[in-house]
């Protein structure tokens, strides 16, 4: 049977997540490619519907999406997969695309399209959207195998590989957005303590040794940003300990409830592999439950009530 129906994710595969909203490069081009090769496209994401229409709104007067999109088939789910029986009863006739293989619903393996992860420092050379465009033409035409191995494929141009004309545009707006994004969180960065420094800082009470940060950090206690300015490695924002220099209260939990919903590598000894600027990003915006305060300010006054926030925005229960 030959897909019909295309179930696009949202965060990590279109924009970088819910609350930086950063669109991918090439989003525009490739949404109006993939409408032109599928009778009908449908968001299928953990993010709720009121949120996405309104990242999708704002996509589409930044001109990073065509304005269809803000109006663009929403599916409602339960559970911790994406059964694609939700957007058509005839099994093989919609295919996923999704970043995150914990959300393919069993059974359906065949039917899943992986793009690669969109996360930070959100390159502007990223190519996750070409590469995802030859996999479903491939899926569409039968011309290739389906394999991870596909991912390596060297692209040429979008428009040149699809034959579409090129479309310079309302797009173009994106790269800037994208450009600027990164330099700002480049210069927030730049101000936070370093491994080195949180490591000495916390070495007195816990135990001591200079990857204590970064065990911290994998162990989901501390929150760190990967950073590649000047060097790879990761920062670890000043709001998050208190006055003592230890880290505050909750802040484990609070951590755990931000990651409960979002793509977060496991290693083998079930340590958190994140590049953490999710959780920074949600930490300095403004926040409805804490009266327009950002998390971050509320933290080191009010650590319960931040936590409470968390788990009412996330549909934790609160105990």
């Amino acid at each position: 049977m030959k897909p019909s129906i295309l179930a696009l994710d949202l965060e990590g595969t279109l924009i970088s997540n819910a609350i930086s909203q950063i669109p991918r490069p090439g989003l525009c081009r490739f949404l109006e490619d993939v409408r032109s090769h599928f009778s009908q496209l449908m968001m299928f994401t953990t993010v709720p519907e009121e949120r996405f229409r309104s990242i999708a709104d704002l996509l589409v007067r930044e001109g990073s999406a065509p304005p269809w999109f803000a109006s663009l088939e929403y599916i409602h789910w339960t559970g911790s997969t994406k059964d694609l029986r939700l957007a058509t009863p005839k099994l093989g006739a919609a295919l996923l695309l999704d970043d995150h293989r914990p959300y393919v619903h069993p059974g359906q393996e065949h039917l899943w399209v992986q793009i690669p992860l969109f996360a930070s420092p959100y390159p502007s050379e990223d190519e996750g959207l070409a590469i995802a465009l030859r996999l479903l033409l491939d899926r569409i035409h039968a011309t290739g195998n389906f394999t991870e191995a596909s991912l390596q494929v060297q692209l040429k141009p979008q428009a040149e590989a699809t034959g579409a004309p090129r479309r310079s545009d309302a797009c173009s707006s994106a790269q800037k957005i994208l450009s600027d994004a990164a330099v700002r969180r480049d210069e927030l960065a730049a101000q936070w303590h370093s491994a080195a420094e949180v490591s000495s800082q916390l070495g007195p009470s816990l135990t001591s040794g200079s990857g204590l940060a970064g065990q911290l950090r994998r162990a989901g206690q501390l929150l760190g940003v990967y950073v590649t300015k000047p060097v790879p490695g990761y920062r670890y924002p000043d709001w998050q300990f208190g006055e003592n220099g230890e880290p505050v209260e909750y802040l484990a939990e609070i951590l755990s409830v931000l990651r409960a919903l979002d793509h977060f590598e496991i290693e083998p000894d079930r340590l958190f592999r994140s590049t953490g600027w999710s959780e920074a990003e949600w930490f300095l915006s403004p926040h409805a439950l804490l009266n327009g305060m950002p998390p971050a300010e509320a933290l080191t006054s009010d650590p319960a009530r931040v936590l409470r926030a968390a788990r009412t925005e996330f549909g934790q229960e609160d105990s």
